[in-house]
């Protein structure tokens, strides 16, 4: 970080692999975590700071090295340790860009900003379904139930994690 320039650089290494992994699916994850980590940042205490993120993709695991499996199919994505991403290719709830930028987050130390509730719904069998609700002051979020959204104090918390997974320059 350089505090008279008040710039951030963010770099987040990834090794991909899985029976979903193609050039065109690794270039979406990197553009969607690169373009949602990198803007002016907006409240907090590195407010009016410019974040740049950058994806480098690795070939060889390494202690700062986060691997993003792509699977093929049907899934629910996750990220366990905040190092070891599972990213299946279809998902009816959210794009796979989207779903990139959120589970990317969880690289960079962010934690769920939404809930499951359960909305009625007199057509369904059950009466209703559970659905994805962003926690309150996150709507809109990339961390919430929708959105790309990413606060000031998501950038502090990724700035200052204890994480050896991602450069702060």
């Amino acid at each position: 970080m350089d505090d008279e320039k008040k710039k951030i650089q963010i770099e987040v290494k990834i090794k991909y692999k899985g029976s979903g992994n193609s050039k065109e699916r690794r270039e979406t994850i990197k553009n969607s975590i690169e373009k949602t980590y990198t803007g002016k940042v907006e409240g907090g205490e590195y407010d009016g700071y410019d974040a740049t993120t950058i994806v480098t993709e690795v070939t060889e695991s390494g202690a700062d090295v986060n691997e993003v499996e792509i699977v093929e199919g049907y899934g629910r994505s996750s990220v366990a340790g905040n190092q070891f991403m599972t990213l299946f290719t279809e998902n009816p709830k959210s794009t796979f860009h989207r779903t990139g930028g959120h589970e990317g987050g969880h690289l960079l130390g962010l934690e769920d900003r939404y809930h499951s509730e359960f909305v009625k719904k007199p057509w369904s069998p059950s009466g209703g379904q559970y659905e994805g609700v962003s926690d309150r002051d996150y709507e809109g979020n990339i961390m919430g139930a929708e959105g790309y959204g990413v606060k000031g104090s998501q950038y502090q918390r990724v700035i200052e994690a204890d994480s050896n997974l991602v450069t702060r320059k």
